[in-house]
């Protein structure tokens, strides 16, 4: 869930999708604030492959300004 509450568009592109950070949500008081963070391995960090009938449909979001939005 981290990973996709962190993507953003730059990590969409023709072919995949590029995981490379991630979403924490930590405790500070008696609040919390989001953090990015690098993945917890090396291993998190990869290309996911996206077919190509999917790409029309993921476009028609970008311009909406977010790719996952966060609550």
């Amino acid at each position: 869930m981290g990973e996709l509450c962190a993507l953003n568009w730059e990590d969409v592109n023709d072919q995949y999708l590029v995981v490379s950070k991630t979403l924490h949500r930590i405790k500070d008081g008696d609040k919390t604030v989001l953090e990015i963070t690098e993945p917890k391995t090396k291993a998190s960090n990869r290309n996911i492959p996206l077919p190509p009938f999917l790409l029309p449909y993921i476009r028609q979001f970008k311009s909406l300004g977010y790719v996952m939005k966060i609550y």
